[in-house]
């Protein structure tokens, strides 16, 4: 199926900083640049996937680093009719030195590849994983506070939003936060103060939206929930009460209702009567 019939709108929101789907920062869909620092010189650089079809297909990535030369590399060589990677996010997979790049493909993977994503460190793979078979989106954070870039993907093709911890070693496992959901907003935040992001999610399906809290530990906690899905709502981080700790704003997408929940600093929520 196309991109322009799969790419769902979602806003992505990590911190205070909207990402829109057209121009992610180091993270993003099918056919966006990558933009990181491959070169360790503490600035950025950016790389966009290629491929060049022969009697093979080599799948290519073009990188152009602050005060070097453009250079191209070849990642991987697949049978003639085969697709390459085209999405992808820099991260920090291992902690130190330049920052890995992870990939994936948009349609799923090609039927001789077992994996969906795969991470090239100074542009050569060192590992492979598992995860959404055809995902919209491909973005990370740290999701359990060691220091290192962990992902998030989400798709509408029927697996939801999910996460995926690092090994350290370029290969991933699946994380604690999942939802069926598709998203239409996604707030990546540290709403527990634990130094391990967590996701405020709104989302909607055939069947049901909602908003809902996905704590790093893996807890779930709907705030909003339409099991018809004749509504939806937009979410917003607030601060309530004054307090360090971030509270949530749900607005009705028809009725423009305004719902405020505060953070009992645990990363629960409670729901403020009358506001």
């Amino acid at each position: 199926m196309g991109a322009l019939v799969r790419a769902a709108a979602v806003v992505i929101l990590t911190g205070a900083t909207i990402l829109g789907i057209a121009a992610p920062a180091r993270a993003g869909g099918p056919g966006e640049s990558i933009t990181g620092d491959f070169n360790g010189d503490g600035r950025a650089d950016s790389a966009v996937l290629t491929a060049v079809a022969a009697h093979s297909v080599d799948c290519q990535i073009t990188v152009s680093a602050s005060g070097e030369p453009q250079r191209t590399y070849t990642y991987l060589s697949l049978a003639d009719g085969q697709y390459c990677p085209d999405m992808g996010t820099a991260a920090q997979v291992d902690g130190t030195g330049p920052d890995e790049i992870v990939l994936g493909w948009f349609a799923g993977p090609p039927p001789s590849i077992d994996y969906e994503l795969l991470t090239l460190q100074l542009f050569a793979v060192i590992g492979t994983a598992r995860a959404i078979w055809q995902p919209c989106f491909l973005g990370r954070a740290d999701f359990n506070g060691d220091g290192r870039d962990d992902l998030y993907e989400w798709t509408d093709q029927g697996e939801g939003y999910r996460t995926y911890l690092s090994t350290g070693t370029g290969t991933f496992e699946p994380g604690p936060q999942r939802h069926p959901g598709t998203p239409s907003q996604l707030v990546i935040r540290d709403l527990n103060h634990n130094r391990a992001m967590d996701t405020l999610l709104s989302y909607v399906d055939y069947d049901a939206s909602g908003v809902a809290v996905l704590l790093d530990g893996g807890s779930v906690q709907d705030l909003q929930r339409d099991r018809t899905a004749g509504t939806s709502w937009t979410v917003r981080v607030v601060n309530v009460n004054g307090d360090r700790y971030p509270d949530v704003l749900t607005i009705d997408r028809n009725t423009h209702r305004r719902t405020y929940f505060v953070n009992t600093g645990t990363g629960r929520f409670v729901r403020v009567p009358g506001v």
